[in-house]
């Protein structure tokens, strides 16, 4: 059965994330307010913010994958140097 992706324009303190209010805060601190913005973080980033833990990316991950989405889809890839 396919997921039925939530929409981008998804505010993160939307109950259908479910995203503890901790991180809510964390990421608004961050000017991290809606769905699409958080996709466009990569890994590396959200673990520099304060308050955000290595388990909290690990849960992230679980939270968004079954809302059909990854962690830093959106952001920009770096090209490599030659």
């Amino acid at each position: 059965m396919p997921v039925q992706k939530i929409p981008l324009d998804t505010f993160l303190s939307d109950v259908r994330l479910r995203l503890p209010e901790r991180w809510v805060d964390a990421f608004r601190g961050q000017k991290i307010i809606i769905l699409e913005d958080l996709l466009k973080i990569p890994e590396a980033e959200i673990l520099r913010i304060p308050r955000i833990r290595r388990t909290d990316v690990d849960s992230l991950r679980e939270i968004l994958e079954e809302a059909g989405y990854k962690i830093g889809e959106l952001a920009p890839r770096r090209s490599k140097k030659k």
